[in-house]
């Protein structure tokens, strides 16, 4: 296909930060009443099914109850380009638990700082550390704190310190809302009702006048850079992220605005870097969430529910060993 030019009409400016006097308004209405007669759970299951039947709905939600929302996340979808059996495995890795750290700390930076303590240093095979780092985690335990390794510790106070140290980061963190969430129908009759609800959490938006919301999201990586951060919006699969969390924007009601990234390393000497998603990126990722889907389909329509679908699969040899190859003899057929 013919892919169009990505820069003529999403192109950063000024104009795309964020403006104080732009608030987003959350309507009362989307906030549920409590039902004094039902348990805590129940109410919770009433909340949820009622944000389900006002779809398209956006709001404020906490992360238990986003958990619990029966609708597809942006994780599920690029799990589903390997196959929906491995989109469904979720597996909480060191990185991830950074991620999740350092969102805590940009939010909320003070409460941040009085609720994580610091454990003790040394080498973890050693007896004496374990005993240390056993002690010092029953104590905060005691005292509500919560116990991060010092390692851990040491990186989120230097990304954040980078952070803190860009302007255009900060200008957008200080103005924008957090965790806004969406919750839409996709429309796609030819998919099961329980996978035709979406759902975004939204690290940060804010609005471009009266209709056009925009979103930032915040990226802990291995490399910030320009060409480093490219690699890992399409390796990561950011630019699915991008395009279903944009496609929710619209299916609330928003014109979509530009999406950022402020992407942080997490090792010293912890460069942040703001970047932006162009048109063509956007446009790549809708491509590879139509491909997910169509795994997914496949998916639920065979029987048997195998990864890789039903039939046997032809294995050509790709066109780099072809190259490889020629080098060697004349083959007909190459």
């Amino acid at each position: 296909m013919k892919w169009r030019k990505s820069d003529e009409s999403r192109s950063f400016s000024e104009s795309h930060l964020p403006d104080h006097t732009q608030k987003i308004h959350i309507s009362r209405e989307n906030l549920i009443p409590e039902n004094k007669m039902l348990t805590a759970e129940g109410q919770k299951k009433k909340q949820l099914e009622k944000i389900l039947a006002a779809a398209p709905w956006s709001g404020e939600l906490d992360q238990d109850s986003y958990q619990q929302l029966p609708a597809l996340r942006q994780s599920f979808i690029k799990g589903c380009l390997k196959s929906p059996l491995h989109a469904a495995l979720r597996k909480q890795t060191p990185s991830l638990q950074l991620g999740s750290l350092l969102d805590r700390l940009v939010k909320e930076p003070s409460s941040f700082w009085m609720k994580h303590a610091r454990e003790p240093e040394g080498d973890g095979r050693s007896k004496d550390v374990k005993e240390a780092r056993k002690k010092f985690r029953e104590e905060c335990e005691k005292d509500g704190l919560i116990a991060v390794s010092a390692d851990m510790y040491d990186k989120l106070k230097g990304m954040w310190g980078s952070i803190m140290n860009d302007p255009i980061a900060m200008r957008i963190l200080e103005q924008s809302q957090a965790d806004l969430t969406l919750v839409w129908d996709s429309g796609d009759t030819e998919l099961p009702d329980e996978y035709r609800m979406n759902k975004a959490a939204l690290d940060f938006a804010y609005k471009e006048g009266e209709h056009r919301l925009s979103v930032c999201d915040l990226k802990s990586c291995q490399d910030a850079s320009p060409s480093g951060f490219m690699r890992s919006v399409f390796d990561w699969g950011y630019d699915i992220q991008a395009a279903h969390y944009m496609e929710g924007v619209e299916a609330c009601g928003w014109q979509a605005g530009l999406w950022t990234w402020i992407a942080v390393e997490s090792n010293e000497p912890y460069p942040c870097k703001v970047h932006y998603a162009t048109d063509l990126t956007l446009e790549v990722g809708k491509k590879r969430i139509q491909k997910a889907m169509e795994n997914l389909k496949s998916f639920m329509s065979d029987k048997r529910k195998r990864a890789y679908g039903p039939k046997i699969n032809p294995i050509d040899p790709p066109g780099w060993i072809l190259h490889q190859v020629k080098e060697y003899e004349p083959i007909n057929s190459i």
